[in-house]
């Protein structure tokens, strides 16, 4: 058995948990093998089988199980896998697995910078805050854990993270810098954040603790152990740790890290301005931590390049306004629910920059920006992500059936698909030129009954003009130099095919009802043969507001459901289109 594990961090009740093993013949013939699942009762399996016949495994080869499996209380159960051979030699795995109700959520976009304010003396650290905090930052990444550091936060009505890597010595026992096996932590080095937990526990200025920066993987089984202690005393904080960017077998970094150390989010960073020329894999490495964020349902968070500088012959390029805000609306476009900025303190930082006036006004705009199309992105999920045009490494091309069917060739695009917890649908259009502001012809694979966009600049909703065709709705998007905007298209008209026996001999449009109806009615119709069908809704005037549905159907017997919340009063025709045959019916929304 080379892994046991649950696809998720946190086991909360009520969740639908995946569970996965994986299994290897390492002997010298080929196999077979049965496999028993043992679940504690208050466990529910919502996808798989407690019983596997996994028949003939080659030497060499592995095999995976999965199962989906829900438990509605709280406590720690026990798996039991059995795995029986041919010849009856047996193994028993157990897993251990904690269903907790308490846990770190994320309320609020995750927005700050690397490293913190600093200074030598005490007016000069009050100024350094000032300064980091009228560069619209709500959240100092750490502070050291003294009642003082978290005190001068909350003067500026921040929030923070405390520090504990130090406490912890964690350059011998967090990171494994030389990629060697460090000490095993012990319980007495753990019980030095005891003091810290208590002073902290109760304190809101204090979000969660930061831990370390870029383990390698022969850390993870103490970065586990840390993780594991403070969660269970104080866990409805974050633990915070980095991940280096890309590298030799990425995605295994980055699985071990979730399975092993079970992290509430998950950070790295990326940073690809030189004075010469742009790195690559940013989106391959944002890509991968949207992949592993997803299947494990954590968010995950971005640090990303705020400054020039020749430290340490890094030959870093002073980002513009345009390419910080390329970093800020890739990010989003992603997924991301952080961005960090890098770096902000000391010579090589934001302030000791001789570039400081103009990084620090371009931050300063764009962390305006974040605040307000911040809380929106926290809550919406994303379920996909595509390049319109020059696909780079990593990037997946826009396909045939996505909700944006089609972006202009003039346009180099990515374009972030998000859903909420009422699937309405939203669209995030990025543009990849930050050297030029673009104007795209963007066409929707369906008919839309209103559009709006957010305007991050004043933090409101603002209709978009568009015009449904037969290919779906079309609008137009101008986007600034590395720019995005979010756009909110709805839920897609539901339909319904009733099962029938019989297929319909004639085309018909029934009356809808209820009618009059305030606000959503319903109306069903039935084709005799297979067409192309459409269902539009007209005003008294003849203007066409509505097309519920357009697309090729078969014969059969349908019903559609309206939501007319943002139409006014009146009467409205509706007309249904079936091959060459046309059918219209009056309906009138009273309110």
């Amino acid at each position: 058995m080379t892994s046991f594990a649950s696809v998720r961090t946190i086991l909360k009740p009520g969740q639908q948990i995946p569970f996965m093993a994986v299994l290897k013949n390492s002997g010298d013939k080929d196999g077979t093998m049965r496999a028993s699942l043992a679940l504690p009762p208050e466990f529910e399996i919502i996808n798989g089988d407690t019983e596997f016949d996994l028949g003939l495994l080659p030497r060499g080869e592995s095999d995976t199980l999965r199962w989906i499996l829900v438990c509605n209380k709280i406590g720690d159960y026990q798996l039991k896998l059995q795995m029986t051979s041919a010849d009856s030699d047996t193994a028993l795995f157990d897993l251990s697995v904690p269903i907790v109700d308490r846990f770190w959520h994320q309320d609020d976009f995750f927005l700050s910078a690397w490293s913190p304010p600093s200074a030598w003396t005490r007016s000069l650290v009050e100024s350094s805050f000032d300064y980091y905090h009228k560069a619209n930052f709500d959240l100092t990444l750490w502070v050291r854990p003294t009642q003082e550091a978290v005190d001068l936060v909350a003067r500026y009505g921040m929030k923070c993270l405390v520090n504990v890597g130090p406490l912890l010595h964690e350059n011998e026992y967090l990171r494994a810098p030389h990629n060697t096996i460090p000490p095993p932590i012990t319980a007495a080095r753990l019980s030095l954040l005891d003091d810290v937990i208590a002073k902290f526990k109760n304190d809101s200025t204090v979000v969660g603790y930061f831990i370390t920066d870029e383990p390698k993987i022969p850390a993870y089984p103490n970065l586990g152990k840390v993780v594991a202690y403070l969660r269970k005393r104080d866990p409805e904080r974050l633990c915070y740790i980095n991940l280096y960017p890309s590298g030799d077998d990425y995605d295994n970094y980055v699985q071990q890290f979730l399975e092993i150390v079970k992290p509430e989010i998950l950070s790295y960073d990326r940073y690809i301005f030189f004075k010469d020329h742009d790195g690559g894999s940013y989106f391959s490495n944002l890509s991968t931590i949207r992949k592993w964020a997803l299947r494990y349902d954590i968010p995950f968070c971005n640090i990303v390049q705020a400054i020039g500088t020749d430290f340490s012959n890094l030959n870093w390029r002073t980002p513009s306004e345009a390419e910080h805000r390329w970093l800020t609306y890739s990010s989003l476009a992603y997924g991301a629910k952080g961005l960090v900025w890098f770096h902000w303190d000391a010579d090589w930082g934001v302030t000791g920059s001789p570039d400081r006036d103009q990084i620090y006004a371009s931050l300063k705009k764009l962390n305006a920006e974040i605040k307000q199309i911040g809380p929106i992105m926290v809550k919406l999920k994303t379920v996909g992500v595509y390049h319109s045009s020059h696909v780079p490494y990593g990037g997946v091309p826009l396909p045939a059936n996505a909700p944006v069917k089609s972006v202009s060739a003039n346009a180099n695009l990515v374009v972030g698909l998000f859903k909420d917890d009422a699937d309405q649908d939203y669209v995030m259009l990025m543009n990849k030129n930050y050297h030029d502001s673009v104007t795209a012809t963007v066409t929707l694979n369906r008919s839309v009954q209103n559009l709006k966009y957010f305007n991050a600049d004043s933090g409101s909703w603002q209709n978009v003009d568009f015009e449904n065709t037969n290919e779906g709705a079309v609008f137009e998007s101008t986007l600034r130099a590395g720019g995005g905007k979010l756009y909110a298209i709805g839920k897609e008209t539901a339909v319904e095919k009733h099962d029938t026996i019989i297929l319909p001999q004639e085309f018909y449009l029934e009356q809808n009802y209820p009618n009059p109806f305030n606000p959503r009615t319903t109306i069903e119709y039935e084709i005799s043969q297979n067409t192309a069908v459409k269902l539009s809704v007209h005003d008294v005037l003849g203007r066409e507001v509505a097309v519920l549905l357009n697309k090729r159907q078969d014969a059969g017997v349908y019903k559609i459901f309206w939501d007319a919340a943002h139409f006014p009063s009146g009467i409205y025709i509706y007309t249904l289109y079936a091959g060459d045959q046309v059918k219209r019916r009056k309906m009138l929304l009273l309110r």
